[in-house]
């Protein structure tokens, strides 16, 4: 009996085990997840939003309620609710994989968890680049109908990658502006 762990410590490792394994799972697995099930040739450059991270976190935190309150007390009460708990998880979870954005040849895309936006370049009517001194800048595509899509720029945005959605701009005949944002 002394070498056997108790209900209630094997709940209490698991949730230990979930929230020590989760800080790796936010920062990685929804970009991986992006990166492989949406990459295509035709991306200049594929992001991942944060609104992913922050689906998968909450998911994870009802996974790790659940294990805490099981470990807790333990009756059918407890049991249903950590159950409902868990499947919120597993449900919040798949959310955490379904938004990205990707500025391709022929288009700028962006998928929500509801639904996808596709902007072709012949919808767009100009590309803003603004920037601070030292601080990353962000594009604003303004389409026709004065709709206007902002993309933050992070470190995937190569000076290759920038030259690119330049050129694909400029070969469209979208006036490109870049310009230092009001502070």
């Amino acid at each position: 009996m002394l070498n056997k762990i108790s209900t209630r410590g094997k709940f209490a490792l698991s949730a230990i085990t979930v929230f020590l394994i989760s800080i790796l799972l936010v920062f990685f697995l929804p970009v991986s997840v992006t990166e492989t099930l949406y990459s295509e040739r035709a991306n200049i450059v594929l992001l991942t939003p944060v609104t992913n991270m922050t689906h998968l976190l909450i998911s994870l935190l009802f996974v790790i309620i659940a294990l805490v309150l099981l470990a807790l007390k333990r009756n059918v009460i407890t049991y249903i609710i950590g159950t409902l708990f868990i499947i919120a998880g597993i449900i919040g979870s798949s959310f955490s994989v379904l938004n990205y954005t990707a500025i391709q040849d022929e288009q700028i895309v962006i998928k929500y968890y509801d639904g996808l936006a596709s902007y072709p370049w012949s919808s767009i009517k100009e590309a803003v680049y603004e920037y601070r001194t030292g601080e990353n800048g962000y594009y604003i595509f303004t389409t026709t109908d004065d709709q206007h899509i902002k993309i933050d720029e992070t470190a995937k945005f190569t000076s290759s990658v920038k030259t690119t959605i330049y050129s694909t701009v400029r070969a469209n005949d979208i006036p490109f502006i870049e310009r230092v944002a009001n502070e």
